[in-house]
């Protein structure tokens, strides 16, 4: 009223693809929430005497001389009220109890969007949950546990270390003495052979992640979670790996989006500048300088690992089932009972950050199938995606493919994701049948030929790149004494 003009940093298009997006998919996914529900109850009789005691009607009828009893007896009468179903993505004028309507309160499943630009920071989309009016608790600000969308934090603290991405890594369960005899499995409840950094990612290995947190030092992978934007309390812990750590959307944005920069941080924002009705600026933000947390060259590999997840990984659907055309990268997430669905990628020029989960974690899906972040997240950016491509906003937020990684970095990853043995000769030979008249002894004497020259080969490449990699160390740190000689 007073003629305040504030100019934010939000595209309306890009808003508009992601509420629709959000509706769209959450719809369906109710109906499949409420049927998987049905096998097993999630909300006890507890749990809703205790939301009941919560509740302002049960406040004021208690006020008005009620019993305990009385007062949660009134909630099973019938009233004429108008209120937002889930399942239809509307609202509707129904006659039914206070106490159904709460049970179908708890029982909806929420969701938090966030999209932004990671060379500036400056926040496209916000989708705070699946319908302002019947809740105004923001999901994009809330913290929830992140499960294997922190892995890559992991990989890159190992990277940061030093430790070489194509060291094959055992996929066998390990019972940790130190840590109160723990021991993590994976999620499809695989185990055997040998995965590579990448091929651990793209399949979510869970065993082969703590294996890295314990490589890479605990410590060291708080401190660049901290550094990378999550200001979440963070219990330097091997679960870590496993993303049991709690952070909200925006900070799981503000992570990705080191990686998609180049390693820089940046911090998002919404305000860009605001006026007064004569034109005068009361506020206008000022730019500030990116911080480079990463070395751009893990940060690169991370990105190009992080293809594949979405390629040929554990987010493959993206392109299989929604058929996205453009370069992309991410991770999805889901943590324990399937409690919290998570997915965050990024194009080019955008990152978005989606979380799926109900407000009670004790509320979860019992299937895996159904319960996981790339059935439950992942739509979500994958149909908003699929927006943004069939539109103009193509050419800004998705211009082009991700620059390709140069011959040294691409040297650094070439190698298999997944052999079943790290000594026998034959995984060269291991997807082809071997003729019964072939003489095998000699094959496998020409089969560990190869394999040894191969080793050789991949030495020496490695030797190139530590002498490349001190040299323009070197060459940096004379510049820099330079530099400073001169100021």
């Amino acid at each position: 009223k007073d003629g305040l003009k504030i100019y934010t940093t939000l595209d309306s298009r890009l808003q508009n693809y992601a509420e629709s997006s959000v509706k769209e998919h959450m719809v369906n996914l109710q109906s499949q929430f409420d049927t998987d529900q049905k096998s097993r109850s999630g909300l006890s009789k507890s749990m809703l005497l205790s939301y009941m005691r919560k509740t302002q009607r049960y406040k004021e009828s208690i006020e008005d001389g009620l019993s305990d009893k009385e007062a949660i007896q009134a909630f099973d009468q019938k009233i004429d009220f108008s209120y937002y179903s889930p399942t239809k993505g509307k609202y509707i004028q129904v006659k039914r109890s206070p106490k159904d309507s709460l049970i179908r309160a708890l029982t909806s499943l929420q969701c938090g969007l966030i999209a932004i630009d990671p060379s500036s920071g400056g926040i496209r989309a916000w989708v705070g949950g699946i319908d302002y009016k019947s809740s105004q608790y923001d999901h994009v600000l809330s913290k929830r546990q992140v499960g294997s969308t922190f892995k890559p934090v992991v990989y890159l603290s190992a990277l940061e270390q030093g430790i070489d991405p194509c060291e094959y890594m055992p996929n066998e369960p390990t019972i940790y003495s130190d840590y109160e005899d723990w021991s993590p499995q994976n999620a499809d409840g695989e185990y055997g052979g040998y995965y590579s950094m990448k091929g651990a990612l793209s399949n979510s290995i869970n065993t082969i992640a703590v294996d890295y947190i314990f490589k890479a030092g605990i410590s060291n992978v708080v401190q660049l979670a901290k550094d990378m934007g999550i200001d979440s309390e963070i219990v330097a812990n091997p679960t870590l790996a496993l993303g049991t750590l709690e952070a909200s959307v925006a900070q799981m944005a503000e992570l990705y989006a080191c990686i998609a920069n180049e390693g820089a941080h940046v911090e998002p924002y919404v305000i860009e500048k605001i006026e007064d009705a004569e034109g005068k600026i009361l506020f206008q933000r000022k730019k500030r300088e990116k911080i480079q947390v990463l070395n751009k060259e893990d940060a690169l590999l991370m990105r190009s690992m992080l293809t594949q997840v979405i390629n040929k990984g554990t987010a493959q659907r993206a392109r299989s089932k929604y058929g996205l055309q453009r370069s992309y990268a991410g991770k999805t997430g889901t943590t324990t009972d399937q409690t919290d669905g998570w997915f965050v990628g990024f194009s080019t020029n955008l990152v978005c950050s989606v979380w799926v989960g109900a407000d009670d974690a004790r509320l979860h899906w019992n299937s895996l199938v159904y319960g996981q972040g790339a059935n439950t997240a992942l739509p979500i950016w994958s149909k908003m995606m699929r927006r943004m491509e069939g539109s103009s906003l193509r050419s800004e937020y998705s211009p082009g493919s991700f620059e390709a990684l140069d011959s040294l970095n691409l040297a650094r990853i070439d190698c298999m994701d997944f052999r079943e043995s790290l000594e026998d000769p034959r995984f060269l030979f291991d997807s082809l049948p071997i003729p019964w008249f072939w003489n095998q002894e000699k094959q496998l004497e020409r089969n560990q030929r190869k394999l040894d020259k191969r080793r050789e080969k991949q030495a020496r490449r490695n030797e190139d790149y530590k002498a490349q990699k001190k040299f323009f160390d070197d060459l940096f740190k004379k510049k820099k004494k330079k530099k400073r000689r001169e100021q």
